[in-house]
């Protein structure tokens, strides 16, 4: 089977990352810098539904202003308009294309004031998470961490070891969502301690794809993590600003922009 080709971005700037073709791009945004305005014609109907449904709700916010950032990121890798995607919902599934003739994968994640939307030509799944106390950590790293990784919380500085349970979740988290499988499996059965290194699950089920994981720059207070099939793949980051400013042309426009040349 013929390997996927890296993702173009004509008309962005990939401001963090490789100047040419990449095989991940990502996209790390604070949803109180996107106006409902600039993302309002780009959204399905059901999208449009749920968010003035849940108006004042904080994860209705994050779930339509990051689905604004894919679509204008598709549009982007595809020349196609951003409304123009049709996006399933359901069956126990993640959200995906309803029709992908660019064999593209994308996954999002929030937290807070933050979400992340990474798109690529592999499987992927990401995870960004709120560094906060009050959420038990200690008592979830004993139920769903590996012996490993709480070995890793062990050796880690008292001040230190809030920011690495938080490292080790969104690895975990990334990992599963890029498997497919979500919060389902025991979590407690594998380790992603050893930074950008493949995932080595302790699983008695033989894991056939070669999985990596690396965490990336997130905001001040937050930890993220990026999981993939490719060993070492590509990650283009893109500015938000310069997402939302591109142009874009829809290939048949294209086309005949070329036959009047």
């Amino acid at each position: 089977m013929r390997k996927p080709q890296g993702l173009e971005f004509p008309a962005l700037r990939i401001v963090h990352g490789p100047s040419g073709p990449v095989d991940i791009a990502v996209c790390i945004a604070d949803i109180r810098e996107i106006a409902f305005a600039d993302i309002l014609n780009l959204l399905s109907k059901t999208e449009l539904d749920r968010s003035f449904r849940h108006a004042c709700d904080l994860q209705a916010e994050q779930t339509a202003k990051a689905r604004g950032v894919l679509r204008l990121m598709l549009a982007q890798c595809t020349g196609e308009h951003p409304e123009s995607f049709e996006i399933a919902e359901g069956g126990g599934r993640a959200p995906r294309l309803l029709s992908n003739p660019w064999q593209l994968h994308f996954n999002i994640s929030h937290s807070h004031h933050h979400v992340v939307v990474a798109i690529g030509r592999t499987l992927l799944g990401v995870d960004i998470e709120r560094i906060r106390a009050n959420c038990e950590w200690e008592a979830i790293a004993a139920i769903c961490f590996h012996p490993h990784e709480n070995e890793h919380l062990r050796r880690a500085g008292e001040e230190a070891r809030l920011d690495a349970f938080f490292e080790i979740w969104t690895r975990k988290e990334a990992y599963l969502k890029a498997k497919g499988t979500g919060m389902t499996e025991d979590l407690s059965a594998f380790s992603v301690v050893a930074p950008d290194e493949p995932v080595s699950p302790d699983d008695p089920v033989p894991i056939l794809q070669f999985w990596s994981i690396q965490e990336f720059n997130a905001p001040c207070g937050y930890k993220a993590a990026l999981a993939s099939d490719r060993p070492h793949p590509a990650v283009g980051y893109c500015d938000l600003q310069l997402l939302f400013a591109a142009p874009y042309e829809p290939p048949a426009a294209a086309a005949r922009a070329g036959a009047l040349i």
